[in-house]
């Protein structure tokens, strides 16, 4: 009973929270307005109390916006139940924590940072213990910054600490309960993290090469392969930077609040790293052993997914046609790699097909829609727009096929094949695939990325086999 009288202090970042707090809305307030960036740069030269300031008025912050530790979350519902006094504490700007209190409501004081009377990890001892009285409050921590605050507690709770942290501590005072519900990293998970998979969208650097008959010279195998690792660390940094800018629309997601960052199974700080670091060994690799002209075309690449993921992908159909611009830009990276031009044939048929698969993923999300749901998380498209969707999907893969047939009996391909006639049949080939998507797609059952459908479906390897030994007898 002592105990449950006993106020408890209850850290946030680490703590009540997986992630840090700051950090989230500071990302959430950059992806609501880009230029607050200004603002915060002009705040850093006042101190940390501005700059925590400025986080919190521009963040935007709803329900579900942070990932809780659940199973500390839950025992503080029961301390609540049982009348013990709880006070939310943290070093980042007091919007925050308000928030934090009000979505929970099982805070009855906050103290937290403002500009007139700023708390800092390293200062938050002081304000606790002459608050409250030195052993005469309970204190929730995770961290190294936090051993100040329990030297002058009565007892301590702790959550997730390292073996260091926890052996002071027990030193120190009483140990109330403790949660350790650290998740391990697996290298697959690492892998799903930096979307590994997606790399096979990368694969379109061989697309030129190919198509010219030049990938069997080993100059231009090796400068596409490089050009391939190159575009890949850059699209995985790119991945990781939009799942750290969509961490409230990917925790309300179905599937995507089990990815590392939405989950909070990796900090916001080692994602951080992690992106940065794919984005210097891609631009490294290029300036090094590529033409300027592929840096050009990363550049690029970087530009058109940032306005993307902050803004673009939000306005429908808009968002279709700069995902089939992407892909685009990948086969041009491949002639930017060798030196090799790009068929105009090449060019209208990607366009088409590429057009087609972003429609069929938009109709995929939206056939997984509940019942009670109209719209689609972070997109802008609604239920109602599933017809006319499916409608311009498919007219975009009728397209494709028939670009696909002109050049197989176009002039060009007779300097290419000794017997170009055979080519024809890609195009009924290509349709079957594209129709089993398709139906795919319109029954839900298709995975939210069409990549991954080309990647597992069987049908698909049937269909690339079937396309291959079209090739080979046309040439």
């Amino acid at each position: 009973m002592e105990q449950l009288s006993t106020p408890l202090c209850v850290d946030v970042d680490g703590t009540l929270v997986r992630t840090n707090t700051l950090f989230e809305a500071a990302l959430s307030a950059i992806k609501r307005k880009p230029s607050v960036i200004f603002e915060l740069l002009s705040a850093s030269f006042k101190g940390k109390s501005a700059v925590k300031h400025v986080i919190g008025t521009h963040a935007e912050l709803s329900p579900g916006s942070f990932t809780y530790n659940k199973e500390f979350l839950s025992w503080l519902r029961t301390q609540h139940v049982n009348k013990r006094p709880l006070i939310l504490t943290t070093a980042s700007d007091k919007t925050i924590a308000d928030a934090i209190a009000q979505e929970l409501g099982i805070f009855s004081e906050v103290i937290a940072s403002t500009q007139q009377t700023p708390v800092s990890a390293n200062g938050k001892y002081k304000i606790l213990c002459k608050r409250f009285g030195t052993k005469k409050f309970a204190y929730a921590g995770n961290s190294q910054a936090d051993i100040s605050v329990w030297q002058c507690a009565a007892s301590a709770v702790l959550v997730n600490t390292n073996p260091k942290v926890t052996s002071q501590a027990r030193s120190l005072l009483t140990i109330e309960a403790e949660f350790l519900t650290k998740a391990t990293i697996t290298p697959r998970a690492l892998l799903k993290t930096i979307r590994s998979h997606q790399w096979v969208k990368n694969a379109l650097l061989f697309t030129a090469p190919i198509a010219a008959h030049r990938i069997s010279d080993p100059a231009i195998f090796i400068q596409t392969v490089v050009g391939f690792i190159s575009f890949s660390c850059i699209a995985s940094s790119i991945y990781i930077f939009n799942d750290l800018f969509d961490l409230p629309s990917d925790r309300s997601h179905a599937t995507k609040r089990f990815r590392l960052i939405a989950a909070g199974t990796i900090s916001l700080f080692h994602a951080t790293l992690l992106g940065i670091s794919m984005a210097l060994a891609g631009i490294i690799i290029a300036f090094i052993f590529l033409p300027t002209a592929f840096l050009g075309i990363l550049a690029l690449y970087i530009v058109i997914t940032s306005t993307y993921s902050l803004r673009l992908k939000k306005i429908p159909y808009i968002d279709i046609v700069v995902l089939a611009g992407l892909y685009i830009l990948r086969i041009v990276a491949g002639s930017a790699a060798t030196g090799i031009p790009t068929s105009k044939w090449l060019f209208l048929f990607a366009a088409w097909l590429f057009i087609s698969l972003g429609i069929a993923k938009r109709v995929t999300e939206l056939k997984r829609l509940k019942h009670t749901e109209q719209v689609a998380i972070g997109r802008g498209y609604t239920k109602r727009d599933t017809e006319l969707l499916i409608a311009l999907g498919l007219t975009s893969a009728l397209f494709a096929c028939i670009v696909l047939g002109f050049y197989a009996v176009s002039p060009v391909v007779s300097h290419l094949y000794s017997h170009p006639k055979n080519l024809i049949w890609m195009a009924p080939v290509f349709g079957l695939w594209i129709i089993r998507m398709w139906k795919h797609a319109i029954a839900g059952s298709l995975p939210e990325d069409p990549v991954l459908f080309a990647i597992k479906d069987y049908g698909s390897y049937i269909a690339i086999a079937g396309l291959c030994i079209i090739l080979l007898l046309a040439i």
